[in-house]
């Protein structure tokens, strides 16, 4: 009987338990806003997924996206031999990991390792400028947003800094969705899944190799292939995280996280392996 009692208390407390980690999000994931989905774009995890809010550097994988298309519709347009010009506006603060100034060039196939691997604002802005201008560049985003029905997002300039009179936001849901989207992209994901690049900066008649680092620390771990992180003061902490399990795509997207790494490898670890 005792036995009994307390094989039926166990069940219950599991119910309990599975409930409010179905409807509250699981207990070890503490980001303000996550989901994660399968390539199908089934929703495995979700916690206030809907939620709009600031989304920071996350913001360039549509830049990156975006480039890329471009590059796709303009054939004669070598991202190797193409050179791209810093132009002054460029240089909005945060990060800056090439130390580049107005007036440095860089092929735009390094100025796409230096915005996905080193969250480079300076590269974004300055992609987005040699591209038609940043304006009509961010209209590009949106429309990619658009076409994704990424319904809750909106971005307003192609690095996610914060302005101070304007904001961009976006969701989890929506973010997944523009994650999952870029896995389709072999050309983004060969950028994204490296952990380092040698890129070179052409300042004055002068060529400068320098090395750009990966914002990504969970690559190669629990199946993680790619993605990017993202940080400023208003969006907190955030990342979208691909990985591969058993053949089973995952895109897992944490907003506003104390840990964003840890909570993603407590999302990819609902996936058996």
């Amino acid at each position: 009987m005792i036995r009994s009692v307390s094989l039926l208390t166990g069940k219950l407390l599991f119910s309990i338990f599975l409930y409010f980690s179905l409807s509250n999000g699981f207990s070890q994931v503490n980001a303000d806003s996550y989901i994660l989905i399968d390539g199908s774009g089934e929703a495995i995890a979700k916690k206030t997924e809907n939620k709009q809010r600031p989304v920071a550097s996350l913001t360039k994988v549509a830049t990156a996206l975006v480039v890329l298309a471009e590059l796709e519709k303009n054939s004669e347009l070598d991202p190797q031999t193409t050179l791209i010009t810093v132009p002054p506006g460029a240089l909005v603060g945060g990060a800056n990991p090439l130390s580049l100034a107005a007036g440095d060039k860089l092929s735009v196939i390094d100025a796409l390792h230096a915005a996905i691997l080193g969250s480079d604002n300076v590269s974004a802005y300055s992609l987005a400028e040699h591209f038609g201008g940043v304006s009509a560049f961010v209209e590009k985003m949106n429309a990619l947003a658009d076409s994704l029905m990424m319904v809750s997002t909106k971005f307003i300039n192609p690095h996610g800094l914060d302005y101070p009179d304007k904001q961009g936001h976006s969701t989890a849901l929506d973010m997944a969705v523009l994650g999952l989207a870029a896995t389709e992209n072999t050309t983004f994901m060969e950028i994204c899944g490296k952990k380092k690049s040698a890129v070179t900066v052409n300042r004055r008649g002068s060529k400068i190799t320098k090395t750009v680092s990966n914002t990504n620390h969970m690559l190669g771990e629990q199946g993680c292939d790619g993605m990017k992180t993202g940080t400023t003061r208003r969006s907190g902490a955030c990342f979208i995280g691909t990985a591969k399990k058993n053949g089973r795509r995952l895109v897992a997207v944490v907003l506003d996280s104390p840990d964003r790494f840890a909570d993603t490898k407590a999302l990819f670890d609902q996936v058996s392996d």
